[in-house]
């Protein structure tokens, strides 16, 4: 499949946390926090039915209030509510999306209804089931993980969430940098090959490691 619509991440011109929250310990306030350390400096929008205050995010309740065309949205919101959401986003013109719920499973019909808001859409997405995603060259952590990664030249593709937090850790006492670090989570869009096919394009990354639990 195509990378051209994930090519955006690379210099994103805006994010919505969706479930954004200004609660400390809270997955979406986390995620706000990450995006604002690792010195993201284009607008952070937290889509809330609640109102947010946060000073380093523009609060919004709806995601119809959220401006045409931003690149990466990222959804902390519980599994139910994952289907609709894509599609609005999708609506909204956001392409690429990020999953960091669990529970998504072809069982609860969860999954066949977001691929086919996806593909109503022609949105991408990363996860569900996912840590986050951490490209340091932009600027840009989308993750609930703890610490910033240093720039460097290897990409880390990981299918496990733990591992890739394992790694960052890891990296950060042996000065290792990094041009990404993606968790893949359940990957029922973009997948390893997608990612792999990225980094492969991309100018800052000299190697690519892989950690796969299955194939």
């Amino acid at each position: 499949m195509s990378i051209t619509t994930l090519e955006p991440l690379f210099n994103p011109n805006g994010i919505a946390v969706v479930g954004g929250s200004d609660h400390p310990g809270t997955v979406g306030r986390t995620v706000i926090d990450n995006l604002v350390a690792g010195g993201f400096g284009k607008p952070i929008h937290a889509v809330n039915l609640r109102q947010i205050r946060h000073p380093d995010a523009n609060w919004v309740a709806e995601v119809e209030q959220l401006p045409r065309n931003i690149a990466l949205a990222v959804i902390c919101t519980p599994p139910g509510t994952i289907p609709d959401l894509v599609g609005r986003l999708g609506r909204q013109g956001v392409k690429i999306l990020l999953a960091l719920t669990g529970g998504v499973t072809a069982e609860n019909g969860l999954k066949a209804k977001t691929l086919a808001a996806l593909r109503e859409t022609g949105a991408r997405m990363f996860g569900p089931n996912s840590v986050g995603l951490h490209l340091p060259h932009a600027h840009l952590n989308a993750s609930f993980g703890r610490g910033q990664a240093a720039p460097g030249d290897l990409a880390l593709i990981a299918q496990s969430g733990a591992i890739a937090t394992g790694l960052l850790d890891w990296a950060s006492h042996f000065d290792v940098g990094f041009s990404g670090l993606v968790s893949c989570g359940d990957a029922i869009d973009v997948d390893m090959a997608d990612l792999i096919d990225l980094f492969a394009e991309d100018h800052n990354t000299r190697a690519i490691l892989l950690h796969l639990e299955g194939i």
